[in-house]
C-alpha cells in the first residue's frame, strides 16, 4: 500500500513557518529609514492605490492594518502582507500601471517616489535589509503560485482556504471565503460555492455569515 503524503504542512506549523519566515526588523528598519521622506495618505479601505502613475513607480509602506497587491488586467490578487511591509522594490523596472494596491480597514500607509527610495538604500546601505524583503516577497509569491496551479479545482480551493487561515485577522473576519477565493484564481462561484457546501457539510469548516470561523485538518483529496 503506497503511503500519502499530504503536500501541505498542518496548519499552526505553517502559521508559525510563516511568522518566523517574514524577515520584520529589517522591513521595519526599511520603513524607518524611509518615513522621514513619505507622505502619509488618507485612510481609503475599499479604495486602490495604483502602483505607479505617469510612468513614475511608488514605493509604499504599510505601517498598521493590511493591504493586498492585485494585478489591474483582471483584479486578480497576487498577495496579501499584514504591518510592517514595504511595496514597490519587486517591479522596480517596471513603468505600466499594472499593479494595484488595496488597503483592508484601519490601514496606515504612506508613500514616496520608489527612485527617491532607492537611493536612500543606496546612501544609507540597507542592502541586506532590501534583499531579505525581496527574499521574503518572492518566497510569498513562489508558494502562492504554487499552491494554486493544480489542476483539480478542489485543491486549490483548500490551498486556498489554509492560505485565508493564515491570514491576519482583520482580513479574516472582514473578507467573505467566496470572494477571498474567488479573487484569487479563476474557478467558478458555483464550482466554490459547492466545495465548500461539501467541506462544511463534513465538518471540516465552520462558517458563518460569509466568513470562515473555523477550520480542523482538510482532506487531501475531495
Amino acid at each position: 500500500m503506497n503511503t500519502i503524503i499530504p503536500h501541505t504542512v498542518n496548519i499552526d506549523t505553517a502559521k508559525i513557518h510563516h511568522d518566523q519566515s517574514k524577515p520584520v526588523q529589517d522591513i521595519q528598519r526599511l520603513i524607518a529609514t524611509f518615513e522621514p521622506h513619505s507622505r502619509v495618505l488618507p485612510p481609503q479601505a475599499d479604495h486602490s492605490l495604483n502602483m505607479a502613475e505617469f510612468a513614475k513607480r511608488k514605493c509604499v509602506l504599510l505601517h498598521t492594518g493590511y493591504a493586498s497587491l492585485c494585478r489591474q488586467s483582471d483584479g486578480l490578487v497576487l498577495n496579501t502582507e499584514s504591518a510592517p511591509f514595504v511595496f514597490g522594490f519587486s517591479d522596480l523596472y517596471q513603468t505600466t500601471q499594472n499593479l494595484t494596491v488595496y488597503p483592508g480597514p484601519m490601514t496606515k500607509l504612506s508613500t514616496l517616489p520608489l527612485i527617491q527610495a532607492w537611493k536612500i538604500v543606496e546612501r544609507e546601505e540597507q542592502w541586506e535589509s532590501l534583499a531579505k524583503l525581496l527574499m521574503h516577497i518572492s518566497t510569498r509569491l513562489y508558494g502562492h503560485c504554487v499552491r494554486t496551479s493544480h489542476t483539480a479545482s478542489y485543491e486549490t480551493i483548500r490551498a486556498l482556504l489554509l492560505e485565508l487561515n493564515d491570514e491576519p485577522e482583520a482580513l479574516r473576519q472582514t473578507t467573505p471565503v467566496l470572494q477571498y477565493i474567488q479573487s484569487r484564481c479563476f474557478l467558478s462561484r458555483s464550482g466554490i460555492l459547492h466545495i465548500l457546501s461539501q467541506l462544511r457539510i463534513g465538518n471540516y469548516i465552520t462558517i458563518n455569515n460569509g466568513r470562515l470561523i473555523k477550520m480542523g485538518s482538510l482532506p487531501i483529496k475531495f
